[in-house]
């Protein structure tokens, strides 16, 4: 189907402008729009990225949507078939996607973006698609200064000075949790053996019946041992306590 896209240049995520696509209802599924691009080699690159958004109010499904990379621009056997992620009505979506086959794409001359269930009427927004290469990136930590978490709805938040920094650079969210408790033997201890059984063992002994010099010693001795193995616990940097 020949579907000309218009550029919006008042909802974009990047750039100038987006591409938007106005779909009617008489829009059959496996319709797809061809843009034909100057030779791309894609071997070296590992995914797909890019910003999308439907006004659809059911939203999408994973897959509904394709974009799809081939070495003719008929589309009938493209090297790579992208299932784009499930979108919500009215919201922009980062996609990122893996390559199947990077090291067959050395002469992608098509993009192709298909409509592949039948959705009804809708326009779909397509922005700053690119191929990326995985370890590529550089990360660099930033400030606890610049953020903070709400702990009633759990969100990151950043400041005013946070968003300046980070810009249009992807964010990647490495967190934590508390330690497993252990409840059965079978369970894999994810704190020092030596914290824990130093710790076990003087609080079994400080519940052990009437106490005498000798227990005494015996419970300071792995006290000792159980903060020796404490302070031996590596040092958690960079982070926020959350209650």
């Amino acid at each position: 189907m020949n579907l000309f896209p218009t550029v919006d240049t008042e909802d974009k995520k990047r750039g100038t402008g987006s591409n938007k696509f106005i779909l009617p209802t008489v829009t059959a599924a496996s319709n797809y729009v061809t843009e034909t691009i100057t030779s791309k080699d894609l071997s070296g690159y590992d995914y797909i990225e890019g910003w999308i958004k439907i006004a659809l109010a059911a939203g999408t499904s994973a897959g509904n949507l394709k974009i799809l990379l081939d070495d003719t621009i008929s589309g009938a056997s493209p090297l790579e078939t992208l299932n784009v992620p499930a979108l919500t009505n009215d919201t922009w979506t980062y996609f990122r996607i893996p390559l199947a086959n990077p090291e067959l794409d050395t002469d992608i001359i098509a993009l192709l973006f298909e409509y592949d269930a039948d959705l009804g009427a809708c326009t779909i927004w397509l922005d700053d698609i690119k191929a990326v290469k995985n370890d590529e990136p550089v990360w660099t930590l930033v400030s606890n200064r610049l953020w903070h978490i709400d702990k009633n709805t759990r969100d990151l938040i950043l400041s005013s000075a946070g968003r300046s920094t980070i810009g249009y650079s992807m964010m990647k969210i490495v967190g934590g949790d508390e330690p497993t408790l252990l409840t059965a033997n079978a369970n894999t201890n994810e704190v020092s053996d030596d914290y824990v059984i130093a710790k076990a063992t003087a609080l079994a002994l400080s519940a052990y019946g009437p106490e005498n010099e000798r227990t005494e010693r015996q419970i300071a001795m792995w006290e000792a041992r159980a903060s020796q193995a404490y302070r031996r616990l590596p040092m958690l940097t960079n982070v926020r306590e959350v209650e």
